[in-house]
Order: structure tokens, then sequence, then C-alpha cells
């Protein structure tokens, strides 16, 4: 197996391991994706009724398009508190999860060992999903409250250099910059 396979087995049985210790009565739906995914899947996965939140662990971004994208579709946003996505939300209307500031431990092409990844405290992070899902009314108000700060990027300079305008297609019409460059 490579690298890559072995760290995607590792984390399936990881995560079997974590939902065999939950009784399924006392865990919300989780769904993981992986793989290819087109705009239109994007848009719809975003926009479900049954998504109520979204959540990451990035050890580190350099702009956050994925929570750009979720805090534009209206959804809550649970993020580290660490990297370039604290650039672009509102850290009063978000949900942001400490951590532990780590070395990188393996240089390769794109990261040096200079450089530091976040390790999200688990029980913070678990403790503030369990109070979105409890308390769901209460987040759902600062997730519209931060779409709405989110949309005022779409006339920033560098919101157009991102791709914000794109960006927002996710959220209101899929496809249509697509079916425009046809």
């Amino acid at each position: 197996l490579s690298a890559t396979q072995d760290c995607i087995k590792y984390d399936i049985n990881k995560i079997k391991s974590i939902i065999e210790e939950h009784p399924s009565q006392s865990r919300p739906s989780i769904y993981l994706l992986h793989g290819d995914i087109s705009e239109s899947e994007i848009h719809s996965i975003y926009t479900h009724p049954k998504i109520k939140a979204f959540i990451s662990h990035t050890k580190g971004e350099g702009f956050g398009r994925p929570i750009l994208e979720a805090t534009l579709c209206g959804l809550p946003v649970l993020a580290t508190k660490w990297s370039g996505h604290l650039d672009i939300i509102d850290k009063k209307n978000s949900i942001l999860l400490p951590g532990k500031l780590t070395n990188i431990t393996k240089e390769t092409s794109l990261f040096s060992t200079k450089a530091k990844w976040m390790v999200v405290d688990k029980e913070v992070s678990s403790q503030k999903i369990k109070d979105v899902y409890q308390n769901y009314d209460k987040y759902n108000t600062k997730a519209v409250k931060l779409k709405e700060i989110g949309n005022e990027l779409e006339i920033m300079p560098f919101g157009r250099l991102f791709g914000a305008d794109i960006v927002k297609l996710r959220c209101s019409v899929p496809l249509l910059f697509r079916v425009s460059q046809a």
C-alpha cells in the first residue's frame, strides 16, 4: 500500500473503532466524503437539510476556501483557531477550536520542518460539536450573521482574486458559471 492508502486505511479503522465505542442512539449521523466531487455535488452537500454545520480540524490553511464556502452557504462553522482562514471568517460568529501547535516532523517539497501544524483539542471540539447539536437555533442565528459578513467579501478585491464569485455560486445557483462558459 502507498503512504496515502495506509493513512486512509488507518483513518477508516480509527473511525470504526470510535463509532463502536458509542451507542447508536447517542451519536448524530456523520458522513465522510472522499474523492472527486463535482460542483453540483458540492452544492447539494452544503445546502442539504441534513447538513447542520461545517467542521474543520485543519492543521493549516493558506486561504480556507471550503470554510468560506460553508460560511456563504449559511452553515455554522467550527474551525481551528489557527491559520489563513482566520482572515476571512468573523471570529465572533464562528466557533474557533483551540489546540496545540506542533512542529512538522517530515520535510517534503510542500512542507518545511520549520513550519507548524495545529492539533485540535479533541475534548473541546467534542464539547463544541455537542453544543451546536443541542443548541442549533443559537448557532444557526450566528451562521446567518456569518453569511452576511462573508457576502461582503464579494466586493473586496481579494474576494474576486480568490474566487468568491464562484464560491457564492455554489451556494445559490450551482453550475451557473459552467453554463455561461458553454
